[in-house]
């Protein structure tokens, strides 16, 4: 589930050709995955 939620947010920010912020999608990734997880 965590990967298909991360891949889909890079095709996201792949798509409009800007520049990638790799630690702002490195904390989103993180948040998905404590999410998936159960975390609050």
């Amino acid at each position: 589930m965590v990967y298909h939620a991360a891949d889909g947010l890079l095709d996201d920010l792949i798509a409009p050709g800007t520049p990638i912020d790799v630690r702002e999608v490195t904390a989103v990734v993180q948040e998905l995955a404590h999410r998936a997880l159960g975390a609050s």
